[in-house]
């Protein structure tokens, strides 16, 4: 994210066939290995708007037959593909608007708008097939028909697909996204329950959407040993608060999520560094210490009339405010 309130993000297509993208002398001389694409972007714009105007297939070449030695071995290291574009790039930006990029041999890249998730493979044309297939076959149900007709039918009752790979991730971060802002492919703006709107924190009202992200973002996470249909958990997840320009974190070991202020940091001299597993010691609190006696819970027999007494201090309606 940089310090304007870009994000962006590269998701694997694993085993999805990518292009071939060749530099031509007769192309834009804007010229860009693949791997630099997304530092590119977040260097140059400020919002998804300026990145669907001004990088274009016209004005820039995005290759994969590039020379440097080092990239290609770390290329090769990551993805054991060279010659082709393993990733799709999503970008976010703080008016919530989402878009998403995928390189194609013959066009040079498709960008898609107003996506509002991504996850790996398959591409997003046929992530949207597969949800459009999926919300089909529970339209046809019994269930849904009956309370349709019926008038009663309630989005709560839907039910999101179980597993957990990349297709059936990408289900449920839409169906819940769609539950939570309001909306079906326009992230958190357009909805007035979502951030920086959320009015269930009075003092810090982003809070309350952060937490909102972070359940969904849960559902969609690996739990560590998990192995089918991939043994691929999740190692860090990240919440990334644009309006504010701060990026959360934690891991599988931490259960705290931790900020840091990205145009803060960026102010610093030099590039800084801090381990992901800082702070881990105080992610679970024993606070066994902090509980306290209530009065006239006492270990022993109730007296006749001690509970009805009690009442007042159990609902806090007592005259002390107890």
């Amino acid at each position: 994210m940089n310090s304007a309130g870009l994000a962006g993000g590269a998701q694997t297509l694993g085993d999805t066939k990518g292009p071939m993208l060749r530099y031509r002398a007769d192309g834009p001389r804007t010229v860009l290995a693949w791997p630099e694409v997304l530092l590119y972007l977040l260097g140059s714009y400020a919002s998804v708007q300026e990145v669907a105007e001004e990088f274009t297939p016209q004005t820039h070449q995005v290759i994969t037959n590039y020379a440097s030695p080092a990239l290609r071995s770390g290329v090769e290291y990551l993805f054991r593909l060279t010659d082709i574009v393993p990733v799709h790039l999503s970008l976010y930006d703080a008016s919530g608007d989402g878009a998403l990029i995928e390189f194609d041999g013959e066009k040079g890249w498709m960008l898609y708008r107003n996506v509002s998730a991504v996850t790996n493979m398959p591409t997003y044309p046929e992530q949207l097939q597969n949800l459009q297939r999926w919300q089909a076959a529970k339209a046809n149900t019994t269930r849904y028909m009956s309370e349709l007709l019926r008038g009663s039918y309630e989005v709560v009752y839907q039910q999101l697909p179980g597993s957990y790979s990349s297709a059936a991730r990408f289900v449920r971060l839409r169906e819940l996204l769609t539950q939570v802002c309001g909306t079906d492919d326009t992230p958190y703006p357009d909805d007035t329950n979502w951030s920086p709107a959320f009015d269930g924190v009075a003092d810090m009202p982003e809070r309350g959407a952060l937490a909102q992200a972070a359940g969904i973002l849960q559902s969609v996470e690996v739990t560590r040993g998990f192995t089918f249909p991939l043994a691929g958990w999740t190692q860090c997840a990240s919440l990334r608060d644009l309006a504010n320009r701060m990026l959360y974190w934690r891991t599988p070991l931490t259960a705290r999520w931790q900020g840091v202020n990205v145009t803060a940091a960026a102010a610093a001299d030099g590039p800084r560094i801090l381990p992901v597993f800082e702070g881990w010691q105080d992610a679970w609190d024993d606070v066994t210490a902090l509980l306290e006696q209530v009065p006239g819970l006492e270990p022993g027999p109730a007296e006749p009339g001690e509970l009805e007494d009690l009442l007042p201090v159990l609902n806090g309606t007592a005259a002390d405010g107890g």
